[in-house]
């Protein structure tokens, strides 16, 4: 008995771990396939927008259950809500990006503010930083 009933849990233990490591692909391949668009900065060179993006990659991948279709960054709109962003949150400097995604169909969503099998487009990310150190992601959303 006491064999069955390890074999069972070994079983169940397997499924639950397949399911993480599937769970966990679907999320990577939601946001690894997303088009990436960097418009020349006079700002920041496109190794540090593209560290930004890494940030917003990374918190999509685990917060969100949709699939990310784009990230940008836009050069005249990051520009223009910078400082008051980097003001704002006590840094010196701030960079906005936009995405365009799409949430997944599944009653999951219900609850986390997001529509179920919706397109979200011009969603901004704003990160700041200070001495040129890491970015630090403070708001996103529309607005």
């Amino acid at each position: 008995m006491k064999k069955w009933v390890a074999l069972c849990l070994g079983i169940l233990l397997l499924f639950s771990a397949g399911e993480c490591v599937h769970a966990a692909m679907k999320r990577s391949a939601g946001v690894d396939r997303a088009k990436i668009t960097i418009d020349d900065s006079e700002a920041y060179s496109e190794r540090e927008i593209r560290a930004a993006m890494k940030v917003v990659k990374r918190r999509f991948k685990w917060n969100y259950r949709s699939t990310l279709l784009s990230l940008s960054y836009n050069d005249e709109k990051s520009s223009a809500a910078a400082a008051e962003w980097a003001a704002r949150y006590g840094a010196d400097e701030a960079i906005v990006l936009y995405s365009d995604f799409v949430t997944d169909d599944d009653e999951r969503m219900y609850g986390t503010g997001l529509e179920p099998g919706y397109t979200y487009r011009g969603w901004s990310w704003v990160l700041v930083r200070s001495h040129g150190g890491r970015w630090r992601l403070k708001n996103w959303g529309y607005g």
